[in-house]
């Protein structure tokens, strides 16, 4: 018996909610999987996948085995018990706002490319207050 629509959408916006309450974006969710993006796409739109994806899209999204088969069929997910649950990490706050800004673009970056870039604004910055040091040295020398 095919799944009807409805549970199908119910799946994608349930795995969507999982995945923002942990702070996680899809590309997390597969890189945690250790999958493509696409079988986290296919796994989300109720298509047939293996049983090994299946097993680690659930784990990456917090829930148990057979939460997906579940929602198919009209019910809820499990949540993870024990130690498999890893835990919400706190958000992450920044007190420079061009660096939150890059924090904030989780749904286009991973977290390793928002933490290069930061780092990288970071070494910008520190090169930049070199440079104005010198020139400020070199400023007040000229008065002098």
């Amino acid at each position: 018996m095919p799944t009807p629509p409805e549970h199908a959408e119910r799946l994608f916006r349930l795995s969507q909610e999982a995945a923002d309450e942990q702070g996680k974006t899809l590309t997390d969710i597969a890189r945690e999987a250790d999958i493509s993006p696409q079988a986290v796409y296919k796994w989300r739109r109720g298509k047939s996948v293996r049983v090994k994806t299946d097993r680690a899209i659930s784990r990456a999204f917090g829930w148990e085995v057979g939460s997906r088969e579940a929602i198919l069929a009209g019910g809820d997910p499990i949540p993870l018990q024990g130690e498999h649950r890893s835990p919400m990490p706190p958000p992450r706050i920044f007190d420079d706002s061009r660096e939150q800004a890059i924090w904030d673009l989780k749904e286009v970056l991973s977290e390793a490319e928002r933490l290069h870039l930061i780092t990288a604004l970071r070494q910008r910055d520190q090169l930049l207050g070199e440079v104005r040091g010198d020139d400020q040295d070199l400023g007040s020398g000229a008065a002098g």
